[in-house]
């Protein structure tokens, strides 16, 4: 099973840098911990699935207020209607590369090829961990950088084309 995009190196040597972004209260869709996400009228959601849309980066938490007043911490965002100034946590640093499970058997070839996210849901309620995967496509968001675990279809991806490593 696929365990979602997680950080793996700076491509520069560098500390990763996060953001914070908001995610729209109606917003009823799960993004787990590990998801490729998008910039949305400047509101977070989890990248579609197979898409060359642009993700913004990697969703690695939230935090909200929830129905009773009560500031709340979260590996994940549940969708649940009833939550307030809802900020996500993403690591959407240029330098950052990612791991990640290919959906076909890498190979040498793939290195530069560029790839989406596909999503395959995510565990909860126990850790709220994501499950996508990464597909080839003849454009996306994501370039293979190298191939850590060709038997476990691993692979290095950079978030952003622009990245120099």
């Amino acid at each position: 099973m696929a365990n979602g995009f997680k950080a793996y190196r700076h491509a520069r040597g560098g500390v990763q840098r996060l953001m914070e972004y908001p995610i729209a209260p109606a917003y009823a869709v799960a993004i787990y911990n590990g998801d490729a996400v998008i910039l949305n009228g400047g509101e977070l959601e989890v990248a579609a699935d197979n898409t060359a849309s642009q993700e913004v980066g990697v969703f690695l938490g939230c935090m909200y207020v929830n129905a009773r007043g009560e500031q709340k911490f979260s590996p994940y965002w549940d969708g649940v209607a009833g939550q307030s100034d809802i900020k996500a946590v993403v690591s959407s640093d240029p330098g950052v590369t990612y791991k990640v499970e290919l959906d076909t058997v890498p190979v040498v070839t793939d290195i530069g090829e560029v790839c989406a996210a596909q999503d395959n849901g995510g565990e909860v309620p126990s850790i709220g961990a994501s499950t996508q995967s990464a597909a080839k496509l003849a454009s996306g968001s994501f370039t293979i950088r190298s191939i850590i675990d060709a038997a476990n279809n691993l692979v290095e991806v950079a978030v952003n084309q622009g990245i120099e490593g």
